[in-house]
């Protein structure tokens, strides 16, 4: 295979690193400023984003970590969280694929017995306040039970908090922190098909029970016997008396703690290197036949109006 050169676009650090990283390990790939294929996600949330229209690449591949649907007049190739379908242009891939979590699931379920006397109940480690509010909803019903311990930039009632998201060191505190209590609130920001980030992996990791909501198809890539699903449960009542059973039940509580991350419908084992699969599809190919989008008559109109658009909300242009 002949030297890939890649550029980024529209992309957080965190996550560049995490795809550069998972791409040099696999392919001839380097940075340049000509390159033959863009990364680029979904920018700076209240902030700059679609730069990469004003990018000249042959090939665009986007890449995204938040709960948004790729827009292929504008990509060729796309990896995101929704269950799609469209050629081979698109693979699902949530995002954490590149998590030392993840691969710590992958591993054998430890089976050693977990000290449970000295837990606290429950953890939320939280900074976006902007979300649905069935989070916050039940976070504030639980807590009616129990004290819920809230360590994140939101509605935090400890005093200090993990490091910030994403730096370097956040996942070892985050799951340092998790290891101290019985159940983790492990929810999404929104609810759609597909849209399964880092948190119920993060609180699976820590050997914690996740209280799960946000994909209702979550079952489809973790055993249902490690966690609590809320999308099985009619109301929030109904999921907290279900944590109640397990919180007041050491035996029930140890049973579950010990169930295998993965069944045999999981698709979690075979994601990475269904991952590199796609890549090495995409890479493969000559740039001339990789092209996917259409960048003629309404193609490169429907894109000049991309770039209208961006210009006009960057003060760039007459709006």
């Amino acid at each position: 295979m002949n030297l890939i050169k890649v550029g980024y676009s529209d992309i957080s650090p965190f996550v560049e690193r995490q795809l550069h990283g998972f791409l040099v390990s696999h392919f001839p790939v380097v940075k340049s400023d000509s390159c033959d294929y863009l990364i680029c996600s979904v920018g700076q949330y209240g902030g700059t984003y679609n730069k990469f229209l004003k990018i000249d690449s042959p090939i665009r591949i986007f890449w995204t970590g938040e709960n948004v649907i790729p827009d292929f007049n504008l990509f060729d190739y796309a990896f995101g969280f929704s269950p799609i379908v469209f050629s081979d242009r698109y693979f699902r891939c949530p995002n954490y694929v590149f998590y030392d979590s993840f691969k710590f699931l992958l591993e054998k379920r430890p089976t050693q017995e977990l000290a449970i006397e000295n837990k606290r109940f429950c953890n939320f480690i939280y900074s976006n306040s902007n979300c649905h509010p069935y989070r916050d909803n039940f976070f504030r019903r639980l807590s009616e039970y129990k004290r819920v311990d809230l360590a994140g930039g939101h509605l935090n009632n400890i005093g200090f908090r993990p490091e910030a998201a994403y730096s370097p060191r956040w996942e070892a505190g985050k799951l340092a922190l998790q290891r101290q209590y019985k159940f983790s609130i492990a929810m999404e920001n929104s609810s759609t098909l597909g849209y399964t980030t880092e948190k119920i992996v993060q609180a699976l990791a820590s050997g914690t029970i996740p209280i799960y909501w946000g994909n209702p198809e979550i079952a489809n890539e973790f055993s249902p016997e490690c966690f609590i699903n809320c999308h099985d449960f009619i109301t929030i009542d109904d999921v907290i008396d279900r944590v109640v059973e397990i919180d007041t039940n050491d035996q029930l509580y140890h049973s579950i703690v010990r169930k295998p991350f993965f069944d045999e419908q999981s698709i979690g084992p075979s994601l990475y290197s269904r991952l590199v699969s796609q890549f090495d599809y995409i890479f493969r190919q000559p740039i001339h036949s990789a092209t996917r989008r259409n960048k003629y008559v309404w193609g490169a109109e429907y894109e000049m109006r991309a770039i209208m658009a961006h210009e006009c909300l960057a003060g760039e242009g007459a709006c």
